[in-house]
């Protein structure tokens, strides 16, 4: 007895958009409505079955992005006298706080991962941080070249001479507010 095997053959196309408002309901304005169009008239049957997947494409800061922020705290570290790990918490706190919220009975601060800010939004978070403790930013062209090892050292050291003779504003000790300061 011969099986009669149904084997699918899978068509995939990407379609890209962007999240809108329609009223108060969220919807997705595809970028190129026609060729999703063409790709239904000439990919598909009616009652085929298909799967949609959507994704949020929001650009994450990179691994150099990261270094320059750990850099940065430890440079407020040597000017300020606490720890990049103290900083870093006092940061979140300050600028990433969703406010605070009563969990089995006990008063919790809610706060966002700066690892989640787009770009965009860690570029701002810097920003604070720097009018917060008066701190400038690093420059970040000489980091950006190609360094060895030994002048990379070297950039460094020149950066935490220049930043031990700064003093810091911030007074980590004092209470965060309940939400993010603008």
């Amino acid at each position: 007895m011969k099986t009669n095997k149904y084997n699918p053959s899978y068509t995939s196309q990407v379609f890209l958009g962007k999240v809108g408002l329609d009223g108060v309901t969220k919807k997705v304005a595809l970028n190129a409505p026609k060729l999703y169009q063409h790709f239904l008239n000439e990919q598909t049957k009616v009652g085929d079955e298909v799967a949609m997947y959507i994704t949020s494409k929001r650009p994450k800061r990179s691994l150099l992005q990261n270094n320059y922020y750990a850099l940065y705290l430890s440079l407020i570290s040597t000017a300020s006298g606490y720890t990049p790990k103290e900083l870093r918490a006092w940061a979140k706190g300050k600028f990433l706080s969703q406010g605070i919220k009563e969990i089995y009975g006990e008063k919790t601060r809610i706060v966002d991962s700066s690892v989640d800010l787009r770009i965009g939004e860690f570029c701002e978070f810097l920003c604070q941080i720097e009018e917060a403790t008066e701190i400038p930013c690093p420059k970040t062209d000489p980091f950006l070249k190609a360094l060895t090892q030994e002048e990379y050292n070297d950039l460094k050291e020149s950066q935490k001479r220049a930043y031990s003779k700064m003093k810091a504003k911030i007074i980590i000790n004092s209470p965060c507010p309940a939400s993010p300061t603008n």
